[in-house]
This record gives C-alpha cells, structure tokens and sequence, in this order.
C-alpha cells in the first residue's frame, strides 16, 4: 500500500483479493497447516490490506476517493463438505461487509460479486 501511494505516486482505487488455496478433498479431521494459511490469504491478509488502505488514506485525509472492494462471496458455507476452511472463510468474508459499513468507513467502499 505504501509502495503504490508513495514510491509510485498513485491511488488505489480498485481492489479485488481473488486469492485461493485448494483443500479439496479435506474435512474437519484434516485441517492441518495448510488450511491454515489458506485461511490467512483468503481472510486474514485481505482484512489486514484492506486496514492498511484505510490507515494510509486517513493519515493522507484522502476522503474523496474511496478504494472499491470487490470480494468474492459464495454460496458455499460449508454445504459441499470436503473443502477445508473454505466454508468458515466465507461465513467470515460475509461479517466483513458488515464491519466495513459499521465502522464508517470513508476511505474503502465494498461490494461483492457472488462466485460459482
């Protein structure tokens, strides 16, 4: 983030985090280290990235161009079974819009556009 605003003297004015890590074929008694850091590239980091947006446009008081982000919500949450964390991300994924909303938000605008 400070790298593109700073180093090279632009906005973000477009996020889309579409990052995964298959774990098919695991179910509840497989979750091992890989669905953990599946879980932090598709969760944690996108949450982290998009507070160092938020962070850097406040600091900067860049209140007129907010970033858009467009995550990907799906319908699974859990009913295809054998897919690791996948089901719990998108439960997650899904309390992110409401954060973003309730915390007023001025420097990140989100909206989803529903995979699968």
């Amino acid at each position: 983030v400070a790298f593109v605003h700073s180093t090279l003297g632009l906005h973000l004015d477009y996020l889309l985090p579409f990052a995964a890590i298959s774990e098919l074929g695991k179910q509840g008694d497989d979750i091992d280290n890989q669905s953990e850091l599946a879980h932090r590239i598709m969760l944690t980091n996108v949450v982290r990235l998009i507070g160092e947006i938020k962070a850097y446009k406040a600091h900067k008081h860049i209140v007129t161009r907010p970033t858009q982000v467009i995550l990907p919500p799906s319908f699974n949450h859990g009913r295809m079974g054998s897919d690791g964390l996948y089901g719990e991300f998108q439960r997650a994924l899904q309390s992110l819009f409401d954060r973003i909303h309730s915390e007023g938000n001025d420097y990140v605008s989100i909206m989803g556009v529903t995979i699968g």
